[in-house]
């Protein structure tokens, strides 16, 4: 994969083609495969790790401007917080079409709000996967 803009990466809310989550403009996807130590004594002290994790999860932290309540909405309400979405990586060339793509189930962890008087207001939120989760075949 080339280098890419930061831009060059979006999120969706719902199944199908789904919506754009918000005006995002900063986003960071972890992947987190925790390893399951096996140690024994006949390893004379080092680790040793199975070749599969134990569990695992993506996160998505994200923050950028709402342009309607949904975020909040979704936020406040907290009777199902748990949603498909996807995120996709888009391509270098800048023409929106998408070369890879993660879908799966997220649940909505965090939301918070801020804004100064002469600025717009902007939000940050998490979502944390649940369950698994399938590249995408482009």
């Amino acid at each position: 994969m080339a280098r890419q803009n930061g831009r060059d990466l979006r999120i969706r809310k719902g199944t199908g083609p789904g919506v754009v989550v918000a005006v995002v403009n900063t986003k960071t996807i972890n992947i987190n495969n925790s390893p399951v130590d096996v140690t024994g004594d006949d390893d004379n002290g080092f680790i040793t790790l199975l070749e599969r994790p134990g569990t695992r999860q993506i996160t998505i932290d994200c923050s950028g401007f709402t342009t309607d309540e949904t975020l909040r909405d979704d936020a406040v309400v907290g009777d199902a917080l748990i949603d498909e979405y996807t995120v996709e990586w888009l391509d270098s060339a800048g023409t929106g079409t998408v070369v890879y793509s993660i879908t799966g189930d997220f649940f909505f962890a965090t939301f918070s709000e801020t804004g100064a008087s002469d600025g717009g207001l902007e939000f940050t939120a998490q979502f944390q996967s649940s369950g698994a989760w399938a590249k995408n075949s482009i």
